[in-house]
């Protein structure tokens, strides 16, 4: 079996290196335009047996020729190259599990995916993805769901200055939930909300009280939910105060888009706070913390809610490994030929008994536990 990894940050690596310890036999490459950097981030994890080879990911001519000939690949890309490599992956007529966080709609591309004879499962990392899994579970359970809540935060283990945050993942794609709308299900429609608009506390048992605001993290889920549940919303969570300073970000134009002049180059603000977010944040040794809850609650009162609390160790980042687990769970369903072809919502593995159990137990496998408690009313 032949599988590629489009990205090798601190996430498509260990995305490589799950993909060696459980697809074995299987030929592994990892392709990314920064190949040195790549093969510094798999020596670091162990990860000799992965191959290392150029992509322009931002080419798709060039990116679907590369696909071409793989049984399986796994996009952890930044958002913006996300689309990109679903198409590729149309054209090479190859089966993609994605965990980029993209502001196009991956449902569009559905009957393109099934015509080629594919599957593509987009956002299959930890929220969406992981939360997308547990919400379909709860529509699976429960009878007559009202409302669906998903809480996620990826954290310092400690509240250290100055934003009490580290980078363990795309900045670019940090910054995009504080700028892209978020879309929520209210009265049963879908509603876009500005992200820094509110903030509310969120009180996390046995580590404290968070600030949280809405982000796009519902994803496929606006088409599985709307019209079935009255409300549905992602609450992105944060030490308190960090809002408030990246709000003053915004307002002095730090998060915009439009490209400004700058000697003989142009570049954007967004990517330049990017770029030094990702030197001054991007901190090793310090441990993380990823904290997810999914809470279903239906007109009766009954209530289910899954949550996980994972800590990182100072060589592997909880966030990288609560995304990788999930995707490489995913990849291990579409290789064996568990989904339908076309573009699968992660959802419905939820939906589907079979399925989430054998999803959960890989999580299980790589010592990743969630966690449920159920009261029922009648």
């Amino acid at each position: 079996m032949k599988l590629a990894v489009l990205g090798c940050g601190s996430i498509g690596s260990v995305v490589a290196k799950f993909l060696s310890e459980d697809f074995r036999g299987a030929d592994i490459v990892v392709l990314d335009k920064f190949t040195d950097s790549c093969k510094n981030r798999l020596s670091r994890l162990g990860t000799n047996s992965v191959c290392v080879d150029y992509v322009d990911a931002g080419d798709l001519s060039a990116l679907a020729s590369r696909l071409k000939g793989y049984d399986l690949v796994i996009d952890s890309l930044p958002g913006y190259l996300g689309f990109n490599a679903m198409l590729a992956s149309i054209k090479a007529c190859v089966d993609l599990v994605s965990i980029s966080y993209m502001p196009q709609d991956p449902m569009e591309l559905s009957e393109e995916a099934a015509n080629a004879d594919i599957t593509i499962v987009p956002d299959a990392g930890l929220a969406p993805g992981l939360s997308n899994v547990l919400a379909g579970r709860i529509l699976s359970i429960l009878r007559d769901v009202d409302e669906i809540g998903i809480y996620v935060g990826g954290l310092p283990k400690e509240n250290i200055s100055p934003l009490g945050y580290v980078i363990t993942w795309s900045a670019v794609d940090l910054l995009e939930e504080y700028v892209r709308p978020a879309r929520v299900i209210i009265d049963g429609g879908v509603r876009y909300i500005d992200p820094l608009s509110s903030t509310e506390k969120v009180h996390i048992e046995g580590l404290g009280e968070f600030e949280g605001f809405y982000s796009d993290g519902l994803r496929t889920l606006l088409h599985t939910l709307k019209g079935k549940v009255r409300r549905a919303y992602e609450v992105t969570l944060r030490y308190p105060g960090h809002l408030s300073k990246i709000r003053i970000l915004k307002e002095l134009g730090f998060l915009d888009d439009e490209k400004i002049a700058l000697d003989n180059a142009s570049v954007s603000p967004k990517e330049f706070t990017a770029k030094v977010l990702e030197r001054k944040l991007r901190k090793e040794g310090i441990k993380d913390l990823v904290i997810l809850k999914v809470v279903g609650k239906n007109k009766l009162g009954s209530r289910i809610e899954y949550s996980l609390v994972e800590e990182g160790s100072e060589h592997t980042y909880a966030m990288a490994r609560t995304t990788a687990a999930p995707a490489v769970a995913t990849a291990l369903l579409v290789a064996e030929g568990e989904l339908s072809k076309g573009v699968i919502p992660p959802e419905y593995i939820g939906m589907n008994t079979e399925l989430f159990s054998k999803f959960m137990n890989y999580l299980n496998k790589k010592q990743i536990k969630i966690k449920m408690n159920f009261e029922e009313r009648t």
